[in-house]
């Protein structure tokens, strides 16, 4: 989870009875929202006022890059490869990330306050909502074209 005051994040495990805080990493300025890989080896947090992305290694606990954005991260979602991140911007920027290389493919025009991210795997396709511009955009995750802007 992100602690958003504290520049950090922290792992733990929870169930329906217990809780367990294990570790805690320094990461980005005021890191809104986190992201784990599918095989759970990182975690990826966008910094809002750092304006990157942070990726921590799970297993050593210790942030091992951090990815530029145009401006402060807003939300991210990783595809279910494990391949590609997407991250958002409060201008309304999605950036479209290489996990294996840590750089930025592409970048597209979402609407600002990109705040939601939801990925339908049988379409290959990221839907991105906007809050201000009372979006939603449909991106082929393959091409990362953008397919339609819904009202």
């Amino acid at each position: 989870m992100s602690q958003i005051d504290g520049n950090s994040a922290t792992r733990g495990s929870f169930d329906d009875t217990a809780q367990a805080f294990m570790a805690t990493t320094p990461v980005g300025q005021t890191p809104a929202h986190v992201a784990i890989s599918p095989t759970r080896s990182e975690a990826y947090t966008t910094d809002q006022f750092g304006n990157t992305i942070s990726i921590v290694d799970t297993r050593t606990d210790r942030t091992v890059a951090n990815v530029p954005l145009s401006d402060g991260g807003f939300n991210l979602i990783v595809s279910p490869s494990g391949e590609r991140v997407y991250a958002t911007t409060a201008s309304g920027t999605l950036h479209v990330i290489d996990a294996a290389s840590r750089t930025v493919v592409s970048t597209r025009s979402v609407g600002a306050a990109a705040n939601g991210l939801a990925i339908h795997s049988p379409s290959n396709r990221l839907f991105v909502s906007s809050r201000d511009a009372a979006t939603i955009t449909a991106i082929d995750m393959a091409t990362n074209d953008v397919l339609r802007t819904y009202s």
